[in-house]
């Protein structure tokens, strides 16, 4: 078991190369919706959490500030390479499903250090 999970990000990386190679970029940033669902994906939703998650529990403690990042990370990744493939299982318009998980992915560059520094700010 830990020999096979260590393959999954290997996996996930070889699945968003594929869905990639798919993508029209032009399309990309032509559409204006995947816009706003990459904006609320990256931006608005991880500032919601991160004000509710400093400000509203206002926990102080070492190991509540620990536990409270790590949800952090969790809200500010990406979209997943799961949302793909199961676009792909139910034909479900996966060119679309890879487009917004290539856009979050690119945008994931910038947002997930600043969502990180302002938590820890």
């Amino acid at each position: 078991m830990s020999q096979i999970s260590a393959t999954l990000g290997p996996v996930c990386m070889i699945m968003l190369g594929m869905t990639m190679t798919e993508v029209k970029w032009k399309d990309i940033f032509s559409h204006s919706r995947i816009y706003l669902v990459t904006i609320l994906k990256m931006v608005v939703t991880p500032l919601l959490i991160l004000l509710f998650l400093k400000y509203l529990l206002g926990f102080n403690g070492k190991g509540w500030k620990t536990i409270l990042l790590i949800s952090l990370m969790a809200v500010i990744t990406p979209s997943a390479t799961t949302v793909v493939q199961l676009a792909q299982l139910y034909d479900q318009d996966p060119i679309y499903a890879s487009t917004i998980n290539v856009m979050t992915t690119l945008v994931s560059i910038i947002t997930m250090p600043l969502m990180v520094m302002l938590y820890l700010a």
